[in-house]
C-alpha cells in the first residue's frame, strides 16, 4: 500500500546560465633588462614548469662588467688586509714607543678609506650580478605558451611582451548572472557545471567568489564556479553550462511517494 506524505520545503528555482572557462594565472612575461635575443628554447603550445628557461640575451658585456667589479672588489678586499697588517705594525711600534700615535691613527683611517672602497666594489659587483641574472627569463608558473612573440636577434626593452604563458590546472568558470540574483548567492547556493568535452555528465562545483562588473550598463555581475574535478578536458576559452539552484526563500507543501 502506497501512502502521500505532505511536508513542507523549501522552494528552490534552477537558473542555467552559460559561462566561460579562465586560467588563474595567464601572464604576457616580458624582460627586466634591455638586449638582444640570443636564444629562445620554447615556441607555441609547449608545456613549461616554473623555473624552465624561456629565453637568454646576449650577455657578453654584462659579463665583462661584472668580472671587471670581481676583479676591483679582489684588489679592494688586499688592500684592506695589507692596511690592516701595516696598522698592526704601528700599534706594535706605539705600544713600544718606537713610532708615534699618529701613526696608528693614520693606519685606522686607512683601514676605515679601503674598507668602505671594498664595500663599494662589492656592491658593484653584486649590481652586475644582478644584471646578468636578468639576461635570463625563467618561467613564473607552470603553463603552456600560449603565444610566442620574439625571434632570435631581436632587441626587446623591458615591458615589451616576449611570450604568452598560461597556467592549465585550477581553472575557474566565470558567469555573468542577472544582479536580481546577487542578495540569493551571497547566501550561498548548491552549482553544477555541464561541459561539451563530457556529453551527459554533470561536473560538481562550487561558488567561489561575487566580482562586481565595472560597466554599470552591464546590470549583471560575474559569478566565478569552482569545478572539484581536477581531471575534466578543459581549456581556458571554452564554454561551459552552469546550473545553480537557487533558494527563493519561500517554502511550499511538496507530496513524497512511500510505500
Amino acid at each position: 500500500m502506497e501512502t502521500d506524505v505532505v511536508r513542507e520545503a523549501p522552494v528552490i528555482r534552477k537558473l542555467e546560465l552559460s559561462g566561460t572557462v579562465t586560467s588563474p594565472h595567464a601572464a604576457q612575461i616580458s624582460t627586466s633588462v634591455e638586449g638582444l635575443v640570443s636564444a629562445v628554447h620554447f615556441d607555441n603550445g609547449a608545456e613549461v614548469k616554473r623555473g624552465d628557461l624561456l629565453l637568454e640575451l646576449d650577455s657578453e658585456l654584462e659579463e665583462a662588467a661584472h668580472a671587471q667589479a670581481e676583479a676591483r672588489a679582489a684588489q679592494a678586499a688586499a688592500e684592506v688586509k695589507d692596511a690592516e697588517r701595516r696598522l698592526r705594525i704601528a700599534e706594535s711600534l706605539a705600544k713600544r714607543n718606537y713610532g708615534p700615535q699618529n701613526a696608528v691613527e693614520a693606519g685606522q683611517a686607512e683601514v676605515e678609506i679601503d674598507g668602505a672602497t671594498y664595500d663599494s666594489f662589492m656592491a658593484e659587483q653584486k649590481r652586475h650580478a644582478a644584471i646578468l641574472a636578468r639576461h635570463k627569463l625563467p618561467a613564473p608558473f607552470d603553463g603552456v605558451i600560449s603565444k610566442r612573440m620574439v625571434e632570435v636577434g631581436q632587441w626587446v626593452e623591458p615591458g615589451t611582451p616576449v611570450f604568452e604563458l598560461v597556467a592549465m590546472r585550477a581553472f575557474r568558470i566565470d558567469v555573468p548572472v542577472p544582479q536580481d540574483y546577487y542578495a540569493r548567492l551571497r547566501e550561498g547556493a548548491s552549482v553544477s557545471v555541464a561541459l561539451d568535452s563530457l556529453p551527459g555528465e554533470v561536473v560538481p562545483a562550487k561558488i567561489g567568489a561575487l566580482i562586481p562588473v565595472s560597466d554599470p550598463d552591464a546590470r549583471t555581475f560575474t559569478l566565478r564556479v569552482l569545478p572539484q574535478r581536477d581531471d575534466i578536458p578543459i581549456m581556458p576559452g571554452m564554454s561551459a553550462r552552469v546550473m545553480i539552484n537557487l533558494d527563493t526563500g519561500k517554502r511550499d507543501l511538496v507530496v513524497s511517494r512511500d510505500a
